[in-house]
C-alpha cells in the first residue's frame, strides 16, 4: 500500500511472516545506538531504531499501541531482528521522522507540496496532530500547485474549512467547472453536491442576466448622453443578439464580461451607440457579473466550510 494514494486501512497490514532478518539494514539516518524501539516500513529492509517515548509523545497511535501488553518472549520492536512492521512505505515514514528528529530538516516554505501532503497523510494515519498542523501551515506557501480540486480534497481529508471556502471559489470561477476540477479526486459526496448547487446557481444567474437589459440610468455618462435616444434604440436592438449569447455561456461566469466586450465591439447593432455609452454598458455588465460571482461563491463557500466543520469538529484552520 502506497500512502501517497490515500489513507491506510487495517486491511493493508502486512503478514507477520514477511520478516526477513537476513536482509535487514540500519537506516542511514534514523538509527540511534541507544534506541529502545525498532520499526520497519513495509517496502524497505531498513530498520528504524528510535525512541519509544518520543514516538508515543508525537503519535497517539503509537501511544495507544504501547499500552497493550505483549506475550512474554514475543515483544515486537524491542530488538533489531524483531521489529514492528508498519503498514507504511519508507518514503512516507522518512518524512515523518524528519519532522520528529529534525534530521534532513527543511522549513515549511522549503518543502515541496508532495512532501507536505505526504507528511499530512501519514500524520493523520498515525494521529500526529503537531506534524499535521505543520504540514497544513506549510501548504499555504504552495498556492501555485495546491488549488482547486486538490485543495478541496485535502480540505475535506485534513479538516481545513478555510481551504474549502477558497477552493470553492477557485472551482466555481474556473473554465473547467466542477467536473473538470474535481474529476481526479474523490471529493466527499456532500461537498460535491454543494459545489454542483453553486455551479447551478451561477447558470441560473447568467440566464437572468441574459433576459434583462442592465439599467444604466444611474450612470452620469449614459444619462447625460446627447444622443441617448439613438443609443437606447441601438442597445435594445443589440441586446436581442447579445442576450441569447450570454444565456448560452458555459463555464466561468467571468467569461460573460469577455463575451459582452467582444459583441459590443463587433456586432453591427451596437454601432450607432456612442463609444462612451458602449463602455458604460460593458462596465455595468462587468459589475453585475462580479456581484453575482461574489454572492454565489460566498454562499457556496460558506456551505462547504460549514460541512467540513461539521465533519471535523476539531478542524485545523489556517490563514489563506
Amino acid at each position: 500500500m502506497d500512502i501517497d494514494n490515500g489513507p491506510i486501512s487495517g486491511d493493508d497490514l502486512p503478514e507477520q511472516g514477511d520478516k526477513s532478518p537476513a536482509v535487514y539494514k540500519r537506516h542511514p539516518l534514523y538509527y540511534f545506538e541507544d534506541a529502545n524501539l525498532f520499526l520497519k516500513a513495509q517496502d524497505s529492509g531498513f530498520i528504524y531504531a528510535v525512541y519509544k517515548g518520543m514516538m508515543a509523545k508525537f503519535s497517539e497511535t503509537f501511544e495507544a499501541c504501547f499500552t497493550f501488553p505483549q506475550p512474554q518472549g514475543k515483544e515486537e520492536g524491542t530488538i533489531f531482528d524483531n521489529p514492528i512492521l508498519l503498514p507504511i512505505d519508507a518514503a512516507a515514514f522518512d518524512v515523518l521522522c524528519s519532522f520528529i528528529f529534525h534530521l534532513g530538516w527543511k522549513s515549511q516554505s522549503n518543502r515541496s507540496t508532495d512532501e507536505l501532503l505526504a507528511l499530512g497523510r501519514i500524520s493523520q494515519f498515525l494521529q500526529c496532530p503537531d506534524a499535521l498542523k505543520f504540514a497544513i501551515a506549510g501548504l499555504r506557501f504552495h498556492s501555485y500547485d495546491f488549488n482547486g480540486g486538490k485543495k478541496m480534497f485535502y480540505a475535506s481529508t485534513f479538516g481545513v474549512p478555510k481551504w474549502g471556502y477558497s477552493a470553492t471559489r477557485e472551482i466555481l470561477t474556473s473554465v473547467y467547472g466542477v467536473g473538470g476540477c474535481c474529476s481526479e479526486y474523490s471529493i466527499d459526496m456532500k461537498i460535491h453536491k454543494l459545489l454542483l448547487e453553486g455551479e447551478s446557481n451561477l447558470v441560473c444567474q447568467i440566464q437572468l442576466l441574459a433576459r434583462e437589459i442592465p439599467n444604466l440610468d444611474d450612470d452620469a455618462v449614459w444619462s447625460n448622453c446627447p444622443q441617448k435616444d439613438r443609443c437606447m434604440k441601438a442597445l435594445i436592438k443589440g441586446w436581442e443578439v447579445l442576450g441569447p449569447a450570454i444565456g448560452q455561456t458555459r463555464g466561468a461566469i467571468r467569461q460573460v464580461k469577455v463575451l459582452v466586450s467582444m459583441k459590443v465591439e463587433s456586432e453591427a447593432s451596437f454601432a450607432p451607440m456612442r463609444l462612451k455609452c458602449r463602455e458604460v454598458l460593458c462596465t455595468r455588465v462587468g459589475q453585475v457579473v462580479e456581484r453575482i460571482e461574489a454572492f454565489v461563491n460566498n454562499a457556496a463557500g460558506e456551505r462547504v466550510k460549514a460541512c467540513i466543520e461539521q465533519e471535523h469538529p476539531e478542524a485545523y484552520d489556517v490563514e489563506d
